[in-house]
């Protein structure tokens, strides 16, 4: 049994953790299930120096298809150094073309298992709730939708075990953001946080809507303090797929 961690007060007097747990999970039911789809991708990696303020912005514009398995089409990148602007399009589209010709068949599924149901960060399912302590926070307004904040911390340290805070919609009980950090990161990771906006789209297709990322890796030979920030935009998932 998952452990409930009560907080009291009257912001949340209008429904216990325990039931708007539930509640989350049963909506996540009702999505639809698809193993294919396409989206546009605008993804920004900034370079930070250690004061974190901006060294190199790489900017991509890309096309992602998936039909088991991953395929990129890159439409423009531009590298920012100094105000200086640098086309680099032809180069990543050949790092790309490298990616798809090196890459072994769990590479090529990477990266799509967040934005196809999300079970990966999201401890609401029965299986998961025993690895957790839940909690309410406040609610509040994000971006002028009203939201029930529930908290979730993992009782076991592991780097694919997540400790969390979720935005759930008030009317619908759908999750529309994820603020998360690992419960155990590796030595040489000093710092690892992760944002995720989610929407659903019309026949409950459940996806990923923004990802943001900041970490600081110390490692010998160097040390990488980077912000990466990804937004989704006009997917499409075929009406056939289930």
């Amino acid at each position: 049994m998952a452990l409930i961690l009560l907080i009291t007060g009257s912001v949340h007097a209008d429904m216990p953790i325990d039931t708007l747990i539930i509640r989350v999970q049963e909506r996540r039911e009702i999505y639809q299930i698809y193993d294919s789809f396409s989206v546009r991708v605008i993804s920004q990696g900034t370079d930070m120096d250690r004061k974190w303020e901006p060294k190199e912005i790489t900017r991509v514009e890309k096309k992602i298809v998936y039909r088991g398995t991953r395929h990129e089409e890159i439409m423009r990148a531009v590298r920012i150094n100094k105000g200086e602007e640098i086309d680099v399009t032809e180069s990543f589209r050949e790092e790309e073309a490298k990616r798809r010709t090196e890459a072994g068949p769990d590479d090529r599924r990477r990266g799509f298992s967040v934005s196809m149901n999300g079970e990966e960060i999201l401890p609401f399912s029965e299986k998961h709730r025993p690895l957790y302590v839940f909690g309410r926070l406040p609610d509040t307004l994000l971006n002028g939708r009203p939201v029930r904040r529930i908290e979730a911390r993992s009782t076991v340290e592991s780097d694919t075990l997540m400790h969390g805070t979720f935005a759930v919609d008030k009317e619908t009980f759908d999750i529309v953001r994820a603020e998360l950090t690992p419960s155990k990161t590796p030595g040489v990771v000093k710092e690892m946080r992760f944002v995720m906006d989610f929407r659903v789209l019309p026949g409950n297709y459940f996806v990923l809507e923004r990802f943001w990322m900041r970490f600081y890796v110390n490692a010998i030979i160097k040390k990488v303090r980077m912000i990466i920030e990804e937004n989704y935009a006009d997917y499409r998932i075929p009406a056939s797929v289930s």
